[in-house]
């Protein structure tokens, strides 16, 4: 009976100690101190257009300060920054009442960015760390990004 029950005991031990490294693994994947840092646009939603010919002198960036939920960047024409008016388990929402210059800007590369930002709900990131998704309520990637 010592021995089912030892045995038994061994068992549960291995189930919980793998379900808790699935837990920190998946922690890490929405985890926002690995927002900070500059993270420049390699995809972005509302367009068939590559990011290169939407963006063909400047491509946009992220910068994200997690301390202060603080964002700034550049739409690829005017600069911008704000707050983060929520972050938590993978859930992002930016404030709307961004600052940002008033350049004029040719083209919709501006319009179609600053949009997929207001659709931004929650993030993921790459296996690698090196992509962030933002993503928007439907699950589709709003916009895709490299780290800097």
């Amino acid at each position: 009976m010592k021995k089912l029950i030892l045995i038994f005991a061994f068992f549960a031990g291995i189930l919980i100690s793998c379900d808790a490294k699935k837990t920190t693994s998946e922690s890490n994947g929405s985890n926002p101190d690995m927002l900070n840092g500059s993270w420049e646009l390699n995809y972005i939603a509302q367009t068939k257009m590559a990011v290169n010919d939407i963006y063909p002198d400047k491509k946009p960036f992220i910068a994200f300060n997690t301390k202060e939920s603080k964002v700034s960047g550049n739409t690829g024409c005017n600069s911008f920054s704000g707050a983060i008016s929520s972050m938590s388990n993978g859930k992002i929402r930016f404030d709307e009442a961004m600052v940002m210059t008033r350049m004029f800007c040719p083209g919709d590369g501006e319009n179609v960015f600053v949009q997929n930002m207001k659709t931004v709900e929650s993030f993921s990131f790459s296996d690698d760390g090196k992509t962030l998704h933002l993503v928007q309520k439907s699950g589709v990637d709003a916009m895709r990004l490299t780290k800097k």
